[in-house]
């Protein structure tokens, strides 16, 4: 059915890939701040954190990574057929890019079911490769235990200084009437 595509033709390109989207903050909701309230039922008013990113002021936003199925309205610019010991091999360009036969559909429902399947597929092969790594780790228990050990000291240094952040805030809230 492929083959009779030609020049001139409209097509749609089966596609899929990382795509970055912007989201409202999960903590501020937007609001750019948030407020802590005390065991004692005060209130201090802070920056919120999460959507901060380094030295910067926090935005009200995140971007996070998304996968994204999708077809591709395109224009045959020109046709390849290539002869191979598996049969005939087309290949359709557009523009300055060029598209394998099984990328391309006639029909944009058709481009984007597979594209999600693609992308489906590339999800589950993703997984596997990540739990093939898990259980293939070759960390001894040895390394394990002493990186959680110093994990244990660095989660106790950690819980020392927001201590004492946390009583600096009380006090500071208690003097300001915050």
């Amino acid at each position: 059915m492929k083959h009779n595509i030609k020049v001139g033709d409209i097509i749609y390109v089966s596609r899929f890939g990382q795509k970055e989207v912007t989201l409202d903050c999960p903590v501020c909701f937007g609001k750019k701040k948030v407020d802590l309230i005390l065991g004692n039922g005060d209130s201090i008013e802070l920056p919120c954190d999460y959507c901060r990113r380094g030295y910067e002021y926090p935005s009200g936003f995140i971007k996070r990574i998304s996968m994204e199925a999708n077809a591709e309205q395109m224009l045959v610019t020109a046709v390849k057929s290539t002869q191979t010991e598996k049969g005939e091999k087309f290949e359709y360009s557009c523009g300055y890019f060029t598209y394998q036969a099984e990328d391309v559909f006639l029909v944009k429902s058709e481009a984007l079911k597979d594209s999600v399947h693609k992308a489906e597929k590339h999800k589950i092969e993703t997984e596997t490769r990540a739990e093939y790594v898990k259980a293939q780790s070759n960390k001894s228990y040895s390394w394990n235990a002493g990186f959680h050990m110093r994990a244990v000291k660095d989660a106790k240094k950690n819980i020392e200084y927001h201590s004492k952040m946390a009583l600096i805030c009380k006090t500071k809230s208690k003097t300001e009437g915050k």
